[in-house]
């Protein structure tokens, strides 16, 4: 039984860790393009969603995939053999518990990581709010201290709603799921959560 649990805590850690450089991977692509110097914002936009989807997809599609296998069986030597030295040469029942229970997971988190981001840029548009009326409550924006028009909708306007991103993050979601959705069928009602 505590076996069960190690692993099942293994597991958890590692499917965080795998969303976290999501979140790393997206920040740093929306940085780089904002250094790129695209012709329009519609460029911009497609690098974005490009990037941040290959990287996702490679981190919580293939790495799962391509990280425990072992190449024993099919190639005697070589260097190959070197590269996959994983622990799995085919899929069986402890590939399903152990890489699959993984990838299901990891979809699970991605149905309540949209909440707790809202909530962390939540948090942090409050923060910034409490700040500028120096209140616990900034419930009346009219007693803002910014000086000038542009200070003011930086800190009161809502979030920006980034289409490319979430257009990235469904594609995701979608692809991980046919992929490994005829083996792991119960991952078609968690993408549809």
């Amino acid at each position: 039984m505590t076996g069960f649990v190690i692993f099942n805590v293994i597991s958890q850690s590692v499917s965080i860790f795998i969303i976290m450089l999501n979140f790393i991977a997206r920040l740093f692509f929306m940085c780089l393009a904002e250094y790129v110097g695209f012709r329009n914002d519609s460029e911009k936009a497609s690098f974005i969603t490009t990037t941040v989807f290959v990287s996702a997809f490679f981190q919580t599609g293939w790495l799962c995939l391509v990280a425990p296998w072992s190449t024993s069986r099919e190639f005697d030597e070589g260097g190959v053999n070197k590269l996959f030295t994983g622990i799995y040469t085919d899929f069986n029942p402890d590939w399903f518990a152990d890489v699959g229970y993984t990838i299901q997971y990891n979809m699970i988190f991605n149905i309540f990581w949209p909440i707790m981001e809202f909530f962390m840029y939540y948090g942090l548009r409050h923060l910034t709010r409490m700040w500028d009326q120096r209140k616990w409550w900034p419930n009346a924006p009219e007693k803002t201290r910014s000086q000038t028009l542009s200070n003011f909708e930086k800190i009161y306007l809502g979030p920006l709603f980034l289409v490319h991103y979430k257009y990235s993050f469904l594609m995701n979601i979608i692809f991980c799921t046919f992929m490994y959705g005829p083996l792991l069928p119960i991952l078609f009602p968690i993408a549809l959560c």
